[in-house]
């Protein structure tokens, strides 16, 4: 798989608040802590990943 957007420092982003259902934040919990990364990292990695799937890329953004 390609190269994947890299994270900056969290503190240089402003917070997005995020509603989602517990079930599914269960999951998204697991699997962080599974791939020893925070939540935040894991639900940006899924968001990255499923992005470049249904670009057929490797998730990199053009400039």
């Amino acid at each position: 798989m390609g190269t994947l957007m890299k994270s900056t420092r969290s503190s240089a982003q402003p917070p997005f608040g995020l509603r989602m259902p517990p079930a599914l934040r269960e999951r998204v919990r697991a699997a962080a802590f599974a791939n020893r990364r925070s939540i935040n990292s894991e639900i940006v990695l899924i968001l990255e990943q499923a992005f470049a799937s249904a670009q057929g890329g490797d998730g990199a953004q053009a400039s």
